[in-house]
């Protein structure tokens, strides 16, 4: 397109010079000034007002020609549930680019964390724990570990991110107990808007509250076995670019828990 731009802005400026040589020369080459203001009025103003469109149209294209473009980013939505791959595009903002980016580059650091933190699997999982937190800016995160008791399927707490631990709150669920056992028997996220003030409390030196939303995600393998779960709180809404970020991180995690042993990690 712009090489059209500069074409037609060659042209508009080849015209110019041919009206300006040509017409402008014959308005003046047989009479004094005088005269020309008075009996050929007419024919200046149109000559004026055809070099002046005829510069305009011939400088306009001719930057159009010369700037960048502005390409309108677009990019695939590849979580749609129950399917591998989407077929449409979605336009996204220049902000939305920049956020995108940052979870590019959280995740492959959570790579990296991978595959220089084989030796220690608390540690390995803190860090992964954190860079999260910081990437979705949740303010307490837990990570828990499916495990076999007594022929039982329970989920255990193992690393946990400014997380309060009452008295009340067990640190072990049931597969189908509680939300995050819901989350695992049933292998599908929840997100909450609503949470209830007791559920989660945020403390500090200054005093403690409560974050509203809430999302609990499975870590589940190729087989759709879930093999631990991830739970965050947030004062924001969760995003559906967070949330596609975390399903990555998920997919991560769920194979670094399937290859290594985890199953005897204790918090």
């Amino acid at each position: 397109m712009k090489s059209w731009y500069k074409i037609i802005g060659a042209v508009a400026i080849i015209v110019y010079i041919i009206l300006l040589f040509t017409v402008g020369y014959q308005l003046f080459i047989d009479d004094t000034i005088a005269p020309i203001l008075t009996q050929k009025k007419p024919e200046l103003i149109r000559f004026y007002i055809a070099m002046i469109v005829v510069s305009f149209i011939g400088f306009f294209t001719l930057v159009l020609g010369s700037n960048r473009s502005v390409d309108v980013i677009y990019v695939k939505n590849n979580t749609q549930e129950g399917t591998n791959q989407l077929s449409s595009t979605t336009p996204y903002s220049a902000q939305e680019h920049v956020n995108g980016q940052a979870s590019s580059s959280a995740l492959k650091k959570i790579e990296d964390i991978i595959l220089s933190n084989q030796f220690n699997k608390k540690q390995l999982l803190e860090r992964i724990l954190r860079t999260i937190c910081n990437n979705v800016q949740a303010v307490v995160g837990a990570i828990y570990i499916s495990k076999l008791i007594e022929d039982n399927k329970i989920l255990e707490m193992v690393v946990s991110y400014a997380y309060y631990n009452t008295n009340n709150h067990l640190l072990q669920y049931e597969f189908g107990q509680g939300l995050v056992g819901q989350v695992a028997k049933n292998g599908k996220e929840i997100a909450l808007s609503s949470v209830p003030d007791a559920y989660i409390k945020v403390v500090s030196g200054l005093g403690h509250t409560s974050p509203n939303h809430l999302f609990i995600f499975p870590l589940k393998n190729e087989e759709e076995e879930v093999l631990g779960v991830i739970e965050l709180a947030s004062f924001k809404t969760f995003k559906e670019k967070e949330k596609n970020f975390l399903k990555d991180v998920a997919l991560l995690l769920a194979k670094e828990i399937e290859t290594n042993e985890y199953y005897n990690l204790r918090l």
